[in-house]
């Protein structure tokens, strides 16, 4: 359901995104342990788009600002929840540590140039 690709550069050592209004936001620490598309139904309908990119990153690797305002949401038959911005609805990460152990954040989030850390 996804296409798996191991990152290949050494230039990221945090990765920051937020929201589309900026009441949350989150920083993903040291190296992604994966980069990944994702094309399933569920990143789709998640995203709005034809497929999600995202970084995933262990838990003690991954910061949440501004948790008053993220809701979490698990959709119908799936084990994974994902995190939504309570004020802008923005999707603003996915909580795989259930089945994977880690947290994917969607890169088109991030704050940072997208070459800084995604080399497919």
């Amino acid at each position: 359901d996804f296409t798996l690709y191991q990152s290949t550069t050494a230039a990221a050592k945090k990765l920051t995104g937020r929201c589309f209004c900026g009441a949350t936001s989150w920083e993903g620490i040291g190296e992604p342990a994966v980069t990944f598309y994702c094309h399933c139904s569920l990143c789709r309908r998640a995203g709005g788009a034809a497929f999600v990119g995202a970084a995933a990153f262990k838990p003690e690797n991954t910061v949440f600002h501004g948790e008053a305002n993220i809701r979490d949401y698990t959709p119908p038959n799936s084990k994974v929840p994902r995190r939504y911005c309570k004020k802008c609805g923005s999707y603003i990460a996915e909580d795989a540590r259930p089945v994977l152990g880690v947290y994917a954040l969607p890169i088109g989030l991030s704050q940072d140039p997208v070459d800084k850390i995604y080399e497919p």
